[in-house]
């Protein structure tokens, strides 16, 4: 089936990187809201490949899909943002002249301002490798 892949395309995207706030939400928020993002990233990778599927009807394309996720969702924005959000905990926690209230956001903003970028040139680049992995003539077969 060609067409777009809804579940690469803003603002839907935005739900699988629920696994890169909770490494910020440790600072801010507490462990059952933390345990709620990776829930709802849970649940996005599961609607994903479920959606594929269903609409390309395939073991690759579920496959590739799987790869995708685990890749861009599961691993990658959880690593990025464990360590953004740790190097500005601590660069600001020593800072007196930092309001505590403040002490707490900034980690998890510093977390979530990658997002974007993410979104926008490491899922692309993701995606084509995948595509090249598994449209290797021989590997995937019809």
């Amino acid at each position: 089936m060609s067409g777009v892949d809804i579940f690469k395309e803003l603002p839907i995207r935005l739900i699988g990187f629920s696994f890169g706030l909770a490494p910020g939400g440790v600072y801010r928020f507490s462990t059952q809201k933390v345990d709620l993002f990776n829930s709802i990233g849970y649940f996005f990778v599961g609607c994903h490949v479920v959606y594929t599927g269903i609409t390309q009807r395939g073991f690759y394309p579920v496959l590739n899909t799987l790869c995708f996720e685990g890749i861009c969702s599961c691993i990658v924005p959880p690593l990025i943002n464990h360590h953004l959000c740790r190097f500005a905990a601590e660069a600001f926690w020593e800072k007196e002249e930092v309001p505590v209230r403040l002490k707490k956001w900034i980690p998890f903003i510093a977390g979530f301002l990658p997002i974007p970028f993410l979104i926008m040139f490491f899922d692309p680049f993701v995606s084509y490798l995948l595509d090249m992995l598994f449209s290797v003539e021989g590997f995937v077969t019809e």
